[in-house]
Protein backbone atom coordinates (compact mmCIF):
# COMPACT_ATOMS: atom_id res chain seq x y z
CA UNK A 1 0.00 0.00 0.00
CA UNK A 2 3.03 2.77 0.90
CA UNK A 3 4.39 1.69 -2.48
CA UNK A 4 1.30 2.14 -4.58
CA UNK A 5 1.15 5.27 -2.50
CA UNK A 6 4.58 6.56 -3.17
CA UNK A 7 4.07 5.79 -6.92
CA UNK A 8 0.78 7.53 -7.08
CA UNK A 9 2.54 10.65 -5.62
CA UNK A 10 5.48 10.28 -7.83
CA UNK A 11 3.68 10.20 -10.48
CA UNK A 12 1.35 12.87 -10.07
CA UNK A 13 4.61 15.39 -9.20
CA UNK A 14 6.13 13.87 -12.85
CA UNK A 15 2.70 15.19 -14.67
CA UNK A 16 2.96 18.54 -13.08
CA UNK A 17 6.45 19.27 -13.74
CA UNK A 18 5.69 18.86 -17.77
CA UNK A 19 2.83 20.96 -17.86
CA UNK A 20 3.14 23.67 -19.85
CA UNK A 21 3.17 26.83 -18.24
CA UNK A 22 1.53 30.28 -19.92
CA UNK A 23 2.91 33.29 -17.55
CA UNK A 24 0.98 36.88 -17.34
CA UNK A 25 2.59 39.56 -15.59
CA UNK A 26 0.24 42.24 -15.47
CA UNK A 27 -2.05 41.33 -17.73
CA UNK A 28 0.40 40.89 -20.61
CA UNK A 29 1.66 37.25 -21.98
CA UNK A 30 4.86 36.75 -20.70
CA UNK A 31 8.09 34.48 -21.16
CA UNK A 32 9.03 32.25 -18.12
CA UNK A 33 12.47 34.25 -18.05
CA UNK A 34 10.75 37.64 -17.63
CA UNK A 35 8.93 35.93 -14.27
CA UNK A 36 12.52 34.61 -13.30
CA UNK A 37 14.13 37.81 -13.79
CA UNK A 38 11.02 39.94 -11.00
CA UNK A 39 12.22 40.31 -7.50
CA UNK A 40 10.25 39.01 -5.23
CA UNK A 41 9.67 42.36 -3.85
CA UNK A 42 8.76 43.34 -6.86
CA UNK A 43 5.30 41.06 -7.04
CA UNK A 44 2.12 42.58 -5.26
CA UNK A 45 0.83 38.91 -6.04
CA UNK A 46 0.82 35.75 -7.60
CA UNK A 47 -1.80 33.37 -8.36
CA UNK A 48 -1.59 29.71 -10.49
CA UNK A 49 -4.39 28.27 -12.10
CA UNK A 50 -4.33 24.01 -12.12
CA UNK A 51 -4.86 23.32 -15.74
CA UNK A 52 -8.56 24.44 -17.35
CA UNK A 53 -9.44 26.03 -13.91
CA UNK A 54 -8.19 30.00 -15.22
CA UNK A 55 -10.66 32.89 -15.52
CA UNK A 56 -11.46 33.01 -19.50
CA UNK A 57 -9.02 35.86 -20.21
CA UNK A 58 -6.53 33.93 -18.84
CA UNK A 59 -8.23 30.41 -20.76
CA UNK A 60 -4.97 28.44 -22.38
CA UNK A 61 -6.85 25.34 -22.47
CA UNK A 62 -7.27 21.95 -20.18
CA UNK A 63 -3.39 21.49 -20.03
CA UNK A 64 -1.68 24.78 -19.09
CA UNK A 65 -1.33 25.93 -16.15
CA UNK A 66 -1.63 29.56 -15.99
CA UNK A 67 0.57 31.83 -13.62
CA UNK A 68 -0.58 35.65 -13.14
CA UNK A 69 1.08 38.11 -11.13
CA UNK A 70 0.33 41.77 -10.64
CA UNK A 71 3.80 43.74 -9.87
CA UNK A 72 3.38 46.43 -6.78
CA UNK A 73 4.36 49.13 -9.67
CA UNK A 74 0.72 48.55 -11.92
CA UNK A 75 -1.21 48.22 -7.98
CA UNK A 76 -0.07 51.32 -7.12
CA UNK A 77 -1.27 53.28 -10.00
CA UNK A 78 -4.60 51.33 -9.80
CA UNK A 79 -4.41 52.49 -6.67
CA UNK A 80 -4.11 55.99 -7.55
CA UNK A 81 -6.66 55.94 -10.11
CA UNK A 82 -9.27 54.57 -7.78
CA UNK A 83 -8.52 57.21 -5.00
CA UNK A 84 -8.33 60.03 -7.85
CA UNK A 85 -12.36 58.73 -8.74
CA UNK A 86 -13.56 57.75 -5.26
CA UNK A 87 -12.34 62.17 -4.43
CA UNK A 88 -13.78 63.30 -8.23
CA UNK A 89 -16.89 61.25 -6.99
CA UNK A 90 -17.08 62.98 -3.55
CA UNK A 91 -16.31 66.40 -5.01
CA UNK A 92 -19.31 65.88 -7.45
CA UNK A 93 -21.48 65.29 -4.02
CA UNK A 94 -20.26 68.56 -2.53
CA UNK A 95 -21.52 70.58 -5.35
CA UNK A 96 -24.79 69.00 -4.93
CA UNK A 97 -24.72 65.80 -7.02
CA UNK A 98 -26.30 62.44 -4.92
CA UNK A 99 -24.72 59.40 -4.53
CA UNK A 100 -25.90 56.09 -2.81
CA UNK A 101 -23.05 53.93 -1.61
CA UNK A 102 -23.91 50.39 -0.78
CA UNK A 103 -21.69 48.01 1.49
CA UNK A 104 -22.07 44.37 1.71
CA UNK A 105 -25.71 44.84 0.53
CA UNK A 106 -26.44 47.07 3.45
CA UNK A 107 -27.05 51.27 2.33
CA UNK A 108 -24.26 53.32 4.36
CA UNK A 109 -26.08 56.42 5.63
CA UNK A 110 -23.51 59.44 5.86
CA UNK A 111 -20.67 57.42 4.37
CA UNK A 112 -18.92 60.46 2.29
CA UNK A 113 -17.11 61.45 5.49
CA UNK A 114 -16.34 57.87 6.03
CA UNK A 115 -15.07 57.27 2.21
CA UNK A 116 -13.52 60.75 2.83
CA UNK A 117 -11.71 59.06 5.81
CA UNK A 118 -9.94 55.89 3.66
Amino acid sequence: MKHLLLFITLFSTLLSCSRPETVFIDDVEQSKEQFKKLYSSEIFSYTEYLPGTAPQRYYKGNDTTVIVVKTRKVETSFQKERFALLNRLLDSVDNGADILVVQDGILMQNSQKQLRLL
